[in-house]
């Protein structure tokens, strides 16, 4: 009797053994590929943030068309080096002039951070896109940021007037007839304080502490 518990036991010991290994050894072989996927995601949002992704082209291989910098925030400078800094990218033209900006983005929603990219025009004032590559926000609420047409409606507005950040996402429809329409998007249906977030993201990263100093010194030298 004690003898078959001791093989139950022995057996068992030895299934969960053996599964532990197959666990530990798939997790250990899957995270490079995990982290692979990720970063490819990443990359999807910024390419579709810039208006460059063909599904039919490898991503990495699209990848390099964008310049990558890093931005000091306490200086505004660009460098070619990481240094505990952000990371922008940068799409030239034909001459090598500057199409368009692909900065980073975060901010909190309801549930937490929402994490994107936004891109701007030469003008440095008028936004080209925008892409959310995380966030966890409630599905049919402020989830709708993933949404196209939401996103879509982001295209042609303008960040600053006078020098200040003033585009948000209002409650509602924007009223096309609104000579400040220009300045605002419309907002997410049921979901005020992601609405509200996105507002306070744009205004944070375009202001003094984000992307501000670095865009007035790209006007001045264009």
């Amino acid at each position: 009797m004690n003898e078959s518990i001791l093989k139950t036991i022995g057996v068992a010991f030895s299934v969960c053994l053996v599964c532990s290994l197959v666990v530990s050894t798939s997790a250990v072989s899957l995270r490079d590929l995990q982290k692979e996927n990720k970063l490819n995601d990443r990359r999807l949002k910024v390419l579709q943030v810039a208006e460059i992704y063909d599904p039919n082209e490898p991503i990495a291989q699209q990848f390099i068309k964008l310049e990558s910098k890093f931005i000091d925030f306490n200086s505004g400078m660009l460098l070619s080096e990481y240094n505990n800094i952000g990371k922008i990218y940068i799409l030239r033209n034909e001459i090598g002039e500057i199409d368009k900006l692909i900065l980073p983005i975060r901010g909190y929603g309801l549930w937490g951070t929402l994490y994107g990219y936004i891109a701007i025009r030469d003008d440095f004032n008028t936004v080209s896109g925008i892409e959310f590559y995380e966030h966890k926000e409630t599905p049919g609420l402020g989830a709708e940021v993933d949404n196209p047409k939401w996103k879509a409606s982001w295209k042609g507005k303008k960040i600053y007037k006078d020098n200040e950040v003033v585009l948000s996402v209002i409650k509602g429809k924007v009223d096309e007839s609104d000579l400040q329409s220009t300045y605002k998007v419309d907002g997410l249906s049921g979901a005020t304080i992601t609405s509200r977030g996105v507002t306070n993201m744009v205004s944070y990263w375009f202001g003094e502490s984000g992307y501000s100093q670095l865009l007035r010194e790209l006007n001045y030298e264009s």
